[in-house]
């Protein structure tokens, strides 16, 4: 589970923005967050479920758009961090988990091999923390409910890893404690991880943004058109759905039936979206909107060197389609 803020100016980060503006301030929250989700797409990829926790709970919504549809989505409640985190720890075991972890958005140096080796602690101990610099912690893992962990604590002070120990103790419980690593809040923090040239600095600031505009576009049979990259491109040999890179200040409408005249020689009628992801790559973060779709005039013909094939929805399992495909089949319950 990842707790996480909106990015909102002036509501995030706010010790960190009295340094350096709010604006910037916001810009780092959002850019944690993103390398965050990122790390923990990284270590769930052998299929550990990601909720993502949301606050303010009315901007479900702008999470979605912002970070994609590949995630369960609910709303932080509770009157402080520790009730929230209670409620998001009762809700995982109610749904039948066995282990489940929490963490924030705060701490660039989390990597997949911490989650993991947290995760796996689980298995020798019922409680797994990983303590900050500051006297907090940037991941809780629970086995089981612990009795009065998150009551009489004061958050967001120097005691809340200490007195977290010390309630998990007293209620007979044993703990794994984790690599301590450095929250972001202050501005110390923020120049103590760029001048020790943190990955995170090397490349968050440097991300360039791509948008796609994807044409999921199915014919009156109910096949669906899918288009085979050509040899020399990037994922060449894959079959996806056909669409391309949008313009600067181009709609994703206008881009997908831009691509759809130069790569298929047909004009499309863009419906609502189906889904939104994001992936993240060194230097780079590209976000694909997967619209549905129809053909309003003409025939498509391979015009960028591709090949094309009306698929039904029976047999698209058996082409081979890049990640951000699979995503979008699950979603047509198509078996994968």
């Amino acid at each position: 589970m990842v707790f996480l803020k909106a990015p909102i100016p002036g509501k995030v980060k706010t010790r960190l923005g009295a340094s350096i503006g709010m604006k910037k301030a916001a810009k780092v929250s959002r850019l944690m967050s993103e390398t965050t989700i990122k790390t923990v797409r990284q270590f769930a990829k052998n299929g550990t479920q990601v909720v993502l926790w949301c606050d303010p709970s009315r901007k479900r919504k702008v999470f979605q758009r912002w970070l994609g549809n590949g995630y369960r989505y609910r709303c932080q409640k509770g009157k402080n961090l520790g009730e929230r985190m209670e409620r998001a720890f009762q809700d995982a075991f109610e749904k039948g988990a066995r282990r489940v972890m929490i963490i924030g958005t705060d701490c660039p140096g989390i990597t997949p091999a911490i989650l993991r080796r947290a995760f796996e602690a689980l298995d020798h101990k019922p409680v797994a923390i990983g303590p900050s610099r500051d006297g907090g912690y940037y991941l809780l893992g629970l086995r089981e409910m612990v009795p009065g962990l998150f009551r009489n604590v004061e958050w967001s002070s120097g005691s809340v890893f200490s007195k977290t120990l010390s309630h998990a103790k007293k209620a007979g419980f044993s703990v794994n404690c984790l690599k301590t690593l450095r929250d972001v809040d202050t501005i110390d923090d923020f120049r103590t991880l760029k001048k020790g040239s943190d990955p995170f600095f090397r490349t968050a600031f440097s991300v360039k943004r791509y948008r796609i505009g994807v044409a999921v576009i199915r014919d009156r049979r109910g096949s669906y058109l899918l288009s085979r990259r050509p040899k020399g491109k990037h994922l060449a040999g894959l079959w996806e759905f056909p669409g391309g890179k949008c313009h600067p200040q181009e709609s994703i409408k206008k881009c997908i039936v831009r691509e759809g005249k130069e790569e298929l020689g047909v004009e499309i009628k863009v419906g609502r979206q189906l889904m939104r992801l994001s992936y993240h790559f060194p230097g780079r973060l590209v976000t694909l909107h997967f619209h549905k779709c129809r053909i309003s005039r003409g025939v498509p013909q391979p015009l960028d060197g591709q090949r094309l094939a009306w698929v039904p929805v029976s047999r698209l399992h058996r082409y081979p389609h890049p990640e951000a495909n699979l995503v979008l089949l699950k979603r047509l319950r198509v078996k994968v």
